[in-house]
């Protein structure tokens, strides 16, 4: 399993909440990778429609890790 992070300036590895505030869990790494796409196209289309400048359209910060859920939360693969 994976699960998508943003370093902010204060916490590494926040974990990126869906709009239910939900961990959004995906079964294998291009399924990952494939929500990160997304995020850039809609940061893309953001600029394309004036509402965001040109390099932050392009900057990408978000990240994917193997994860697994126990009982405690969230586990991050070791080596991650």
């Amino acid at each position: 399993m994976f699960a998508l992070f943003l370093d902010s300036p204060t916490v590494k590895r926040e974990p990126i909440l869906n709009r239910h505030g939900q961990l959004r869990v995906f079964g294998s790494e291009r399924e990952a990778q494939e929500a990160i796409a997304r995020i850039g196209l809609r940061k893309l289309q953001a600029f394309l429609d004036g509402k965001k400048d040109f390099d932050d359209a392009l900057t990408v910060e978000e990240y994917y890790l193997e994860v697994w859920l126990s009982r405690n939360g969230l586990v991050v693969a070791e080596g991650a």
